[in-house]
């Protein structure tokens, strides 16, 4: 860690040394969750043990179900000194970018080998875990070049005991569910023009200027999950969906479903503005988030539903190919023309 890192250069505590533990002397048990806005957002999970942070980065964050096994890299060791760091680390140095203290307190340590460490988090009353949860960290054999991955899985609390599942990755009856076994990449459309189609039977719907994503919906559960095309969950960001397609499946007998659209968000004059909708992208802070969806509210825009971007032209007879782009979706663009006359 202080190989990497330039003292006079970034804020964060870069200690001269590791303190040495002395005989008789007991290791503390603290941690600390921190949400680090670097080239790409993730969150670092760090528990201290023999004198140091042993850190995991959790690119998709903290896991809220025992159905969730995310992605959790084995990173340097860090200095006691770094479980109270929030600020800025300036461009140019190792990991730069903004790092925000999600949650902080003690654990009680369960299990700790090379392979395997368990513990139960006792987060502060009012942070993110809301209380105290217990979690895996599993080294797996990736394969090369992989030695540092693993696994980070939300246990069950051991004898039934605590756990308040209410940090920024909610839970069902709050904000999100996870989503079935069986997920799924959404149909992509080819690009074309209306002289593409020829005589076939098709069907016309707008093309929406947002960002697409698939929500499982499970009524039954009361649980919606938001995922986009590239396979991140969004949930957190849109709670306002929540309730409107819960709503909407309401008065089905559909136990749940996979729907495939759009999140839009549209300016005065009703139209789709992706700039409003970018200034709620990666929002993940409940104040921030609670804010945006007072100020710009937004949409969920169903597939198989002025001044639009395109026209999506869908053959009546083709079927919906997930994750493949097909010619029975074409996509075509909406250009704007005006005759002129030149006069010399």
């Amino acid at each position: 860690m202080r190989d990497k890192r330039d003292a006079s250069k970034t804020p964060e505590p870069v200690p001269a040394s590791v303190p040495e533990l002395h005989p008789g002397e007991t290791a503390g048990q603290s941690f600390v969750i921190q949400e680090h806005h670097a080239r790409n957002l993730h969150w670092d999970f760090r528990l201290e043990h023999d004198g140091v942070l042993v850190s995991w980065a959790l690119p998709r964050g903290v896991p809220v179900s025992p159905t969730q096994n995310w992605l959790a890299v084995h990173v340097e060791d860090h200095p006691l000194e770094h479980g109270s760091f929030e600020g800025n680390i300036p461009v140019g140095e190792y990991g730069a970018g903004d790092v925000k203290i999600w949650d902080r307190d003690d654990y009680d340590l369960e299990k700790w080998r090379d392979d395997e460490v368990i513990v139960t988090l006792h987060g502060e009353p009012h942070a993110r875990l809301g209380g105290t949860a217990r979690f895996a960290l599993i080294r797996t054999s990736a394969g090369r070049g992989a030695a540092n991955n693993g696994l980070i899985h939300r246990m069950k609390p051991r004898d039934g005991a605590g756990g308040s599942h209410t940090n920024a990755r909610p839970t069902a009856g709050q904000i999100g569910h996870a989503p079935p076994k069986n997920t799924y990449s959404p149909m992509l459309a080819a690009a074309g023009s209306a002289a593409d189609l020829g005589d076939d039977d098709w069907a016309f719907e707008m093309k929406w200027d947002g960002m697409r994503a698939l929500a499982y919906v499970s009524p039954a559960e009361q649980g919606v999950r938001l995922v986009t095309r590239n396979g991140h969950d969004v949930t957190v960001s849109y709670p306002d969906l929540t309730t409107d397609l819960l709503a909407a499946l309401a008065t089905t007998e559909t136990d749940a479903a996979v729907l495939d659209g759009e999140i839009v968000a549209v300016d005065p004059g009703g139209r789709p503005d992706f700039g409003l909708l970018q200034t709620r992208l990666r929002l993940t802070e409940p104040q921030e988030v609670a804010a945006a969806v007072k100020k710009t509210p937004v949409q969920f825009l169903l597939f198989d539903q002025l001044g639009l971007e395109d026209i999506m032209a869908k053959r009546q007879d083709g079927r919906y190919s997930a994750g493949r782009r097909t010619r029975d979706w074409v996509k075509i663009k909406h250009f704007r023309t005006q005759e002129v006359g030149v006069g010399s």
